[in-house]
């Protein structure tokens, strides 16, 4: 919140005028670490999911992207300066979509949809430039390159990130997936058979061919494993997540994972696969963060520019998030740990997107995690102490903590967060002080 000094200058007395000075410059350097929002809460007949922010029209308003509880996509138009939201539009029910990422797959200027299900299907929606109208969803699938520990395997996609893998200037995304399968050994009178299921991470880097159609190479072990007996809680206790980012400052787009599990054999690290620059990652030179059970991996950069998607290389600060802490590790060329910073008692949910909601040229970070959602502003990333977040907003974003994002909505050049909670679609809008 923006703060003033009401204090008068009263002549006399140098000590009252050094005080009011002193004053003056604590309430200037405070507001470089404040933030402040209003909000505008839009209901709707559905629950709001999965949402995303994009520019699908010539301006500099964004407009809202959700799923339904039908897993269909809906849009709301933004009507710019009055902050307010138009009725909901239907962008496709063409499939049962469950995730949607906004980023221009084509590099024309406007923004197109990314969406999966959750089974091994990639969905990409081009926008026409027709405000509400989309191309049919073009589907792609995708093949293991490597056999899996057990049989009978079914691939599940978990979480999608984009960057420029190949230095060609076009936006590929890293694509990571769960793979089941299991084994079963024993039979007879002696005894039942016995069951094995396992969950193992797989990743693909599906390549832009330009024009905003994707090659699928086969995907790749990340290393992670979890097994267990019980289908039931073992199969639904596994989930991954991935960052695109440049960690190390080689120019070359790197990829970091991580997976969540409640299974005893196995908790994986959250770790760094490095780019070769060529489209593909370097899994023997996995670089580990030392920490299990992560909830979220991004990348961060810390003075900017403040895109929701890092498509050119440039070097990042790796962010991840446990139960109640989240670390921000810095990484040199040769993959040996600078720092490690611990931000205590961080939400537990999804972190990003990062964004400059103060305007003093550092990086602030959402995070989405329904009643106990943030934004961390003021955040100083040279300082390498471990520390709580002191300069915080409270937000409620993240219905079942799905995904909140960051753009301009009202038009006013400023960075706004919306995010859905229930039926509820709640939009921040900035109102900090220039």
């Amino acid at each position: 919140m923006m703060m003033t000094n009401n204090k008068k200058l009263y002549s006399g007395l140098f000590f009252s005028a050094c005080i009011f000075l002193l004053t003056y410059v604590f309430s200037i350097n405070a507001e470089s670490s404040s933030a402040s929002f209003y909000l505008n809460k839009n209901g709707e007949n559905t629950t709001v999911n999965s949402v995303g922010l994009g520019y699908f029209r010539e301006g500099n308003v964004a407009d809202l992207i959700y799923i339904d509880d039908d897993y269909h996509i809906q849009m709301r138009k933004s009507n710019g300066a009055s902050r307010s939201l138009q009725g909901s539009y239907q962008i496709s029910k063409q499939y049962k979509y469950k995730k949607v990422w906004v980023v221009d797959v084509n590099n024309d200027g406007l923004d197109d949809l990314v969406s999966t299900n959750n089974i091994n299907q990639l969905y990409v929606l081009m926008a026409t430039g027709d405000e509400w109208f989309f191309n049919a969803a073009t589907v792609y699938g995708f093949s293991l390159a490597e056999g899996t520990v057990g049989s009978s395997d079914s691939i599940a996609i978990d979480d999608l990130d984009f960057g420029d893998f190949n230095g060609d200037g076009k936006v590929d995304i890293a694509v990571l997936a769960t793979v089941s399968s299991s084994n079963t050994s024993g039979s007879g009178s002696q005894a039942p058979p016995n069951t094995t299921y396992y969950n193992e991470g797989y990743y693909s880097i599906a390549l832009n061919k330009g024009s905003g159609t994707f090659t699928t190479p086969g995907m790749k072990k990340t290393g992670s494993l979890s097994q267990g007996t019980n289908a039931f809680i073992f199969t639904a206790s596994f989930s991954g997540r991935v960052a695109a980012g440049d960690f190390n400052g080689d120019n070359k787009m790197d990829a970091a994972f991580c997976s969540h599990t409640n299974s005893s054999f196995s908790v994986p690290y959250s770790y760094i696969f490095p780019g070769n620059g060529n489209g593909t990652l370097d899994f023997n030179g996995n670089v580990s963060s030392g920490h299990r059970g992560c909830q979220d991996v991004t990348a961060v950069l810390p003075a900017g520019p403040f895109d929701n998607v890092i498509t050119a290389a440039k070097k990042s600060t790796f962010v991840f998030v446990d139960n109640s802490d989240s670390y921000a590790q810095v990484y040199d060329s040769q993959w040996n740990l600078v720092s490690e910073t611990k931000m205590e008692d961080t939400p537990r949910g999804p972190v990003g997107p990062f964004s400059d909601f103060n305007a003093d040229g550092s990086a602030d970070m959402v995070f989405t995690n329904g009643k106990s959602s943030l934004v961390m502003v003021g955040w100083d990333w040279t300082n390498t102490t471990d520390r709580k977040i002191e300069n915080k907003t409270s937000m409620i974003l993240g219905t079942g903590i799905q995904s909140s994002d960051v753009a301009d909505v009202d038009g006013d050049g400023k960075p706004d967060v919306v995010g859905g909670y229930d039926k509820d679609v709640n939009a921040y809008y900035n109102d900090t002080a220039n």
